[in-house]
């Protein structure tokens, strides 16, 4: 490995825990649009390995200290430790999971699962303000994407028409992972393990279901068994009476992500949000 400079965040919270990097490798994969997020594998005196994380904001490591812990022993990458901006977490290394292999699509949905019930779960009704108000986030969501050139005024119009349509009565609240998709999977010795775990919090759990389902992309008997294992630990059946509201409300949340940190392929979540609405 080469042995770039840490950020001092990392470096100051390296030598919290007590601590030596002996070996660094810069190992980030996405530039974004203020401060980037730094990513590292760190090589520790006695040999072992850690993940190292800048964050742009001190937000992201309390949240991760708070909600991420439980789901270490469901096969989550664990958290070691936590400070201001810096994050460090176990280095999993493992073979990039086949998103076409029914054994591992069902052992990921058992995975996610778990995430969704690590804490207690409520019902949401559709006048309760969290999914009413995440049918105005959906609309904002367009607004951005419009204004950024990606869609047409007549485009904008017939998507928020779609998501008009067919409005979910309901949905569930409880940990919501935010980016469970076959990139962040990998299989080592434990089993399907998610290792980028950084947007872990309560939310709207069919959002979750409706990344997956795009990102995949889950069809046929891969999506049954991917199905058949999220059912081990929690209950798909509110996602599944609103798929399309909730896989085109993910698709317009990558897409305006996309757009907002301008960073990644805004055509993959369009061409998403294309096969959704005719």
């Amino acid at each position: 490995m080469e042995s770039p400079a840490l950020p001092a965040p990392l470096a100051s919270l390296l030598a919290r825990e007590g601590l030596t990097a002996v070996r660094v490798l810069e190992v980030t994969s996405l530039r974004r649009r203020e401060g980037p997020r730094r990513t590292f594998c760190i090589e520790l005196a006695g040999g072992e390995r850690v993940k190292g994380r800048t964050h742009r904001e001190p937000a992201v490591a309390e949240r991760m200290s708070r909600w991420l812990p439980p789901l270490a022993a469901h096969g989550y990458a664990a958290l070691r430790a936590a400070e201001g901006s810096a994050t460090l977490e176990e280095w999993v290394a493992g073979e990039a999971l086949d998103p076409a292999d029914a054994e591992s699509a069902e052992r990921a949905g058992e995975l996610l699962g778990a995430c969704h019930a690590a804490i207690p779960i409520e019902a949401v009704p559709a006048r309760d303000a969290r999914l009413a108000g995440f049918g105005e986030e959906a609309r904002r969501w367009i607004d951005a994407i419009r204004a950024a050139g990606h869609l047409t005024s007549g485009r904008a119009r017939r998507i928020a028409a779609e998501l008009e349509a067919r409005p979910p009565l309901a949905a569930r609240w409880g940990l919501y992972h935010g980016d469970f998709s076959p990139e962040n999977l990998v299989v080592d010795a434990r089993g399907v393990r998610c290792v980028d775990n950084t947007t872990v919090r309560p939310h709207l759990l069919e959002i979750d279901a409706g990344f997956s389902v795009n990102r995949w992309p889950l069809r046929g008997a891969v999506r049954e068994r991917f199905l058949a294992g999220y059912r081990r630990r929690s209950d798909p059946d509110p996602f599944l009476a609103s798929e399309g509201f909730w896989r085109l409300a993910a698709a317009l949340r990558s897409a305006a992500y996309r757009v907002r940190e301008r960073t990644g392929d805004v055509g993959l979540p369009l061409r998403e949000i294309d096969a959704l609405v005719a």
